[in-house]
């Protein structure tokens, strides 16, 4: 998380303002509509909305935001009937414990993303724990004094409730805040199932959770609880972090409701001794298929990146020699299916030596970066790109004429010849490639090692003969460039 954000504009600060106030005066509605007679919210999701939002967009971390959201929380208890010095009292302890877990959060972002991603929400509940003592503290503290007729039973239950409801809210709430998708990805994500077959067996885990849950809620047992634990993990273990938080919040919602409302019903007197047992059991249950998602995450990402790794030159992030090697010969295979003409391209920077020599070797592995990146520009994304080695690089052209790739060549040829870039303030480099093409029809049946080594010959020919040129394969013959 950055440590300065960028100053706003006035006209951005104030429709953070507007944007937080009704945002929070949505969400306080919401919730006093479920507080229970003489009772605090069983859900109150406004403090985990405004938390989840200020971790999830730091840029919204600013004073006409904070008043945003603390005119929505004002608002929503005057216009319920509350008074004005216990509205004061109550959003006083709701805003200490959205401040503290922030401030937690972006005190141990940097030890959390050390330690391990994956155990994020661990951190989070300690965090939440930490806030939501002090605010439970202060509201149990302060309330009583300026209203006589709520929160009024014992210290130590009232404290109980207003810490497992606050744990329980943001149990529920900033997992879905925190892993909801960019919008990019969330469409490409829908587009793909769109375009695919759904493959209905993906379902089984959440066909398991509904049948758990239905067992859970006919079944009304000490142990009823606990018997969704298995399909949430199934379906941690299925699914990607925000689809699980969703599974996640939806089937604790229905665990907690039907658990804590059963209990009101039947043992109303000792509703809130009870409630923190409910609740924290609750709470458990759902950080458990959250950790394990968050783990499963960041492992496949670091397989995924070892993968690139092992595959990638680290310099230029195109294929290194043994991954060019395979996916061209996998091309190859599919070409030679669907009889369809490819080319392979040799490229070597020229006179790479000297500018190693007289700039030094950051200037040289900026000057492969810059033509590794000239090169992307121009092909497609069937076109297989590597580098085989110190300056230079290969290129397989799928499904080309020898036309079009002799242009594709003079293209890449043209543009890093007329690109320049800068070593320190003033030392202009200009970077020029030499290109050798050999073709593959459809009834030809060279092998890989036979194309490279006649884009070889072809590139050594463009060398010989001045560089800073394209010659093909049959070029060799007829002295055509």
């Amino acid at each position: 998380m950055p440590k300065s954000i960028r100053p706003l504009s006035h006209h951005t600060a104030l429709l953070h303002f507007v944007i937080f106030a009704i945002v929070i005066l949505a969400f306080c509605l919401l919730g006093i509509a479920t507080r229970p007679v003489d009772f605090l919210a069983s859900f109150w999701p406004a403090n985990s909305v405004l938390l989840g939002l200020l971790i999830r967009f730091p840029h919204t971390r600013h004073l006409l935001a904070w008043l945003g959201a603390i005119t929505g929380y004002m608002l929503a208890d005057l216009v319920t009937g509350s008074a004005f010095i216990l509205t004061a009292v109550l959003t006083t302890a709701n805003l200490i414990y959205v401040g503290i877990v922030l401030w937690l959060y972006r005190y141990f972002t940097e030890q959390i993303h050390k330690t391990h991603y994956g155990y994020l929400y661990l951190f989070l509940l300690v965090f939440c724990a930490v806030g939501s003592a002090l605010g439970a503290l202060f509201a149990v503290s302060a309330v009583p004094l300026v209203n006589t007729t709520f929160m009024q039973n014992p210290f130590i239950y009232e404290f109980s409730d207003w810490f497992s409801a606050e744990m329980q809210n943001a149990i529920l709430i900033l997992p879905l805040l925190l892993s909801y998708p960019p919008r990019r990805v969330l469409i490409k994500a829908l587009l793909r199932l769109k375009t695919q077959d759904f493959p209905w067996s993906t379902l089984l885990p959440v066909i398991a959770l509904i049948c758990s849950l239905l067992i859970s809620y006919y079944d009304q047992g000490p142990g009823s609880l606990l018997f969704p634990i298995a399909a949430l993990i199934w379906c941690a273990l299925s699914y990607a972090p925000f689809p699980l938080a969703l599974i996640n919040t939806i089937a604790c919602t229905v665990i907690i409701y039907h658990t804590s409302h059963q209990h009101l019903i039947s043992h109303s007197v000792g509703y809130l001794s009870n409630i923190l047992s409910i609740r924290m059991g609750a709470i458990m249950m759902a950080l458990a298929p959250l950790t394990v998602s968050n783990i499963n995450a960041a492992r496949s990402k670091l397989i995924r990146e070892l993968k690139h790794n092992a595959s990638h030159d680290e310099l230029t992030q195109s294929f290194n020699r043994r991954q060019f090697y395979q996916a061209v010969k996998d091309a190859m295979s599919t070409a030679k299916q669907k009889q369809q003409p490819f080319a392979i391209l040799m490229l070597d920077i020229d006179h790479f030596k000297s500018i190693n020599d007289r700039y030094g070797h950051q200037a040289g592995d900026f000057a492969l970066q810059i033509c590794a990146n000239t090169i992307k520009e121009h092909l497609r994304k069937s076109d297989i790109f590597g580098r085989l080695g110190g300056e230079e690089f290969a290129i397989m052209l799928s499904n080309v004429s020898r036309e079009s790739a002799f242009s594709v060549a003079e293209r890449i040829r043209f543009h890093l010849e007329n690109k320049q870039f800068y070593v320190g303030e003033d030392q202009e480099i200009s970077i020029q490639i030499s290109i050798g093409i050999s073709w593959n029809m459809p009834n030809k049946t060279s092998t890989l090692e036979e194309l490279l080594h006649e884009a070889d010959q072809a590139l050594y020919q463009a060398k010989w003969t001045g560089r800073n040129k394209v010659v093909g394969l049959t070029d060799l013959y007829s002295n055509k460039c």
